[in-house]
């Protein structure tokens, strides 16, 4: 009988088996195989009652280091295992430490290629986000975009955007972007701890209903339709402008550090745009109303801008030039 077993968080689990094997006689070799690992020299026992016959485990290193353990069970009718026998043992345990540090290296050239694939990614949505907020005025693309992108990088069902209103006072308006549309009632923020926190610490919130979050927080991704959700902060300038909510239907979706750096990265660019957007609506609105006030007045007026190009004649000072 032989298995072969392979280091997994500082435990050794068995990757492949030549028969089945008894719990007990498992647990025996799992053992015997960590001595050989720890201490990287072969162990031998000798036939016993329990195991059935000799035992020999062999270390398989791979990068100089020792990766896993190759054990051999004898029948139970021989006592020891003989030179010839050790040394080959000795040269298949080399073989399959090479088969294994190759593997390992494969895995971890592809885990490079994935991480590097999923870096790339991450900057396109970054790239694409800041290109469209800089170039477009239509709030509602704007948003679009941007859940479209982070859809693309995170483990996501259902998005949603709130915003306060623009006195910054303790209310969000009813979403003004939702993915995909859903019943969501607008949102007070001390009537949810977890998006208070959030907005006030700027911190992204992890929100597990079955794992000690509030009744209010649990009650929303209920409403929701979703399993877990993270509250993402929007903020400029240090202030808070609104909330981003990221849910999951069916798991709840674990965020790495370098997703949740992502969602933060993205969130800055939509909370910006958010609040130039705002100003860009106020500057219009009174430049409007200078327009009004300028073409009701009684006297003429001309607006020229610094290089004496006029930009605005009222009817007032049309008649006196005609």
């Amino acid at each position: 009988m032989a298995l072969i077993g392979v280091t997994y968080n500082e435990h050794v689990r068995i990757l492949a088996r030549s028969h089945d094997v008894p719990a007990s006689v498992e647990r025996a070799l799992l053992y015997l195989m960590e001595q050989a690992i720890s201490s990287n020299q072969s162990v031998e026992r000798p036939a016993t009652a329990a195991l059935g016959g000799p035992v020999i485990i062999m270390p398989l290193t791979a990068e100089h280091r020792p990766v896993g353990a190759l054990a051999l069970v004898g029948t139970s009718g021989r006592s020891h295992f003989r030179p010839d026998e050790v040394e080959r043992l000795t040269t298949f345990a080399d073989q399959a430490s090479i088969a294994i540090g190759q593997a390992q290296l494969y895995a971890r050239a592809m885990e490079s290629k994935r991480h590097a694939e999923s870096r790339l990614a991450q900057l396109e949505a970054l790239n694409t986000v800041a290109r469209t907020f800089v170039t477009s005025l239509d709030a509602h693309r704007l948003l679009a975009d941007f859940v479209r992108q982070l859809a693309a990088v995170l483990p996501m069902t259902h998005a949603a955007i709130f915003l306060n209103d623009h006195e910054g006072g303790e209310h969000l308006w009813p979403p003004v972007y939702q993915w995909p549309n859903s019943p969501l009632a607008p949102l007070a923020i001390n009537d949810v701890p977890e998006v208070q926190r959030a907005l006030s610490r700027g911190d992204l919130v992890h929100v597990l209903p079955l794992s000690g979050s509030s009744p209010q927080a649990a009650h929303l991704a209920q409403q929701w339709g979703v399993r877990a959700y993270l509250i993402v902060p929007l903020r400029t300038r240090q202030q808070p402008v609104g909330v981003l909510l990221v849910g999951h239907a069916q798991a709840e979706p674990t965020i790495t550090a370098e997703e949740a750096q992502l969602a933060t990265s993205l969130a800055s660019f939509a909370a910006a745009a958010v609040e130039n957007l705002r100003l860009y609506e106020e500057l219009d609105q009174k430049s409007r109303q200078l327009a009004a006030i300028v073409r009701d007045i009684g006297d003429g007026v001309i607006v020229a801008d610094a290089h004496l190009r006029i930009m605005l004649v009222n009817p007032a000072a049309r008649a006196i030039s005609a």
